[in-house]
């Protein structure tokens, strides 16, 4: 009996390293800057969407100086392969506290429409593995 139960401890630790241990597909982390004719922007957020038919999306919010990293949910590693990207306006924020009429949209002139869409953006990015810069300028 001592025997068994001394395998099924040891089947068990084998099962928890195997599963523990897989690293996964490859991933890239992805930093860089978004400028709008060569100004960093200072809001916003950049999303790069998978092209290949997977769904993956991946975003970072745009820093005051321009910079950016890339997070595929919690994570900073987002799997390899090519990307539309966008770059979207921040969003509104909403008081449920105040009843009062809603505040007019604020316009976003430096991040152009063409660019807030992955149909109408011509922005791509090609995420390989290990750590890279991808910089966007908005123009």
């Amino acid at each position: 009996m001592k025997t068994s139960i001394h395998a099924s401890r040891l089947l068990l630790v084998a099962l928890l390293v195997a599963t523990g241990c897989d690293p996964g597909p490859p991933t890239g982390s992805v930093t860089g800057q978004v400028t709008f004719r060569g100004t960093p922007l200072n809001e916003g957020t950049i999303s790069f969407s998978s092209t290949d038919g997977s769904q993956v999306v991946a975003s970072g919010t745009i820093q005051p100086d321009g910079n950016y990293s890339l997070l595929f949910g919690t994570k900073t590693g987002i799997p390899l392969g090519e990307y539309s990207v966008c770059v979207h306006p921040p969003a509104v924020p909403f008081d449920p506290g105040n009843p009062g009429p809603p505040q007019p949209p604020k316009e976003f002139p430096n991040i152009p429409y063409q660019f807030r869409t992955p149909a109408s953006s011509p922005l791509t990015g090609v995420v390989a593995e290990g750590e890279q810069e991808l910089s966007f300028d908005l123009d």
